[in-house]
């Protein structure tokens, strides 16, 4: 593949990342000289760009899965180290992590907010 094929390859699909319908690609493909196999070439970066597309939301999906996850255990882990101290201090006091529990939440709101994208 040579220069301008990759050029031509790379702007069909962010056309399509920008929401351009496929008769603007094959347009941009027969004038940077793709002649007759424009359509074919639009179909087949069209696919290119459908499997980048799901690529990105799997890894999306997996990255608020584990932000999820972790701010639940250091939410966890904040609930948990509050009843021990409380229960090893005996007097009604207790030790909170007020910073790890803010971590906490933020993680767990920014997973859940990634879950949904």
């Amino acid at each position: 593949m040579n220069y301008r094929e990759q050029y031509a390859k790379r702007e069909a699909i962010y056309m399509y990342a920008r929401g351009q319908h496929k008769e603007e690609v094959i347009a941009m493909l027969k004038r940077e000289g793709a002649g007759e196999s424009a359509a074919e070439f639009a179909d087949a970066y069209l696919e290119d760009f459908t499997f980048i597309k799901q690529h990105q939301s799997k890894k999306t999906q997996k990255s608020a899965s584990i932000y999820r996850t972790v701010g639940i255990v250091f939410l966890a882990g904040t609930l948990a180290y509050g009843l021990l101290t409380y229960w090893a201090l005996g007097n009604g006091s207790y030790v909170v992590f007020t910073g790890l529990a803010i971590v906490g939440i933020f993680l767990l709101i920014k997973g859940l907010a990634g879950q949904r994208s």
